[in-house]
């Protein structure tokens, strides 16, 4: 059974994307060629890019290029390093606000619940708390110099959302996929709020907000800041605001008031249409959103596959 850490999703549109496989049972793959495949993959998607955006909402060609070779290369190095057998798949599309890049190994059995105990706590705790402590940490065992730092790097330096899909593939291994999305517009022009394992963002050229990954936050406190983006989202006055939750794994009971809530605020808007699109294959969906038109009539619901 396939499981999700923290923000991890697919539903992108690559408006392009690329995908190279490296082949490390067939010849030893250096640690060299995790640079060559990291920066090879850096100069092509930086060159998609405007040297200068006449709009002003996009980071430079050259900001892109930066984040794409060093977030990807470190991706691709603890892929090398901890593969099992089998090939290695490294993929970088562009997607509505993020560089999306997802590199593909296999693990041992063995290797899964360290793995899996590492990859909580960087979904569950501050990043920049935990690269502070870390850095002490080989600060204090010259031997472990740089060790776990790098994923710590990218979350606090980059702005980097990870998420993790682990899949048994046989008696003996698992695939793990690592997601890491880089944001490409500038901060003013992106509405978004992110956790170690959920990212709330608005799309405002479709006027969607898309709610991803794992929502259990403590409470009317917590989830103020997802709240203050939906009302900034509805004092656009727009004719339709659609929901995106197809990637929420799981949203809390306090999370579910906050929907409650927003249909509410959305029928005194009046005419304004209220779009969930949700998925089917994830169970708390088909029992909780078809309740959100309890509060508002003008309301529509999409289940995909």
């Amino acid at each position: 059974m396939s499981e999700i850490i923290g923000v991890y999703s697919l539903d992108d549109s690559f408006s392009e994307h690329m995908s190279l496989t490296l082949y490390p049972d067939s010849f030893a793959v250096r640690w060299s060629l995790c640079n060559l495949t990291a920066n090879f993959m850096a100069e092509y998607f930086g060159e998609l890019f405007p040297e200068i955006d006449g709009e002003d909402r996009l980071i430079s060609r050259d900001e892109v290029s930066g984040a794409i070779g060093y977030v990807l290369n470190e991706l691709v190095e603890n892929a090398v390093k901890f593969n099992q057998h089998g090939d290695i798949t490294v993929t970088v599309g562009i997607g509505r606000e993020d560089l999306v890049c997802l590199v593909s190994n296999q693990i041992t059995n063995a290797a899964v619940p360290s793995l899996r105990e590492k990859l909580l706590e960087l979904t569950q705790e501050d990043p920049g708390e935990l690269l502070r402590r870390q850095a002490e940490a080989n600060a204090e065992d010259a031997e472990n110099a740089g060790s776990g730092l790098g994923y710590l790097i990218i979350m606090n330096d980059y702005g980097v959302s990870l998420g993790w899909k682990l899949d048994p593939i046989s008696v003996n291994s698992f695939s793990i996929k690592t997601m890491a999305r880089i944001p490409i517009l500038n901060e003013r022009s992106r509405m978004e709020i992110k956790g170690g394992n959920y990212r709330v963002w608005y799309d405002p050229s479709e006027v969607v907000v898309y709610l991803e990954g794992i929502l259990r936050l403590g409470g009317t406190t917590e989830y103020a800041p997802i709240e203050e983006l939906l009302d900034k989202v509805l004092a656009t006055n727009p004719p339709t605001i659609t929901l995106d939750v197809r990637a929420l794994n799981f949203l809390n009971s306090s999370g579910i008031n906050v929907l409650y809530k927003f249909a509410i605020a959305t029928r005194k808007k009046g005419e304004l249409q209220l779009i969930v699109r949700g998925s089917k294959s994830i169970p708390w969906q088909g029992k909780s959103l078809p309740n959100l038109k309890k509060f508002n009539q003008n309301f529509e619901m999409i289940l995909c596959d």
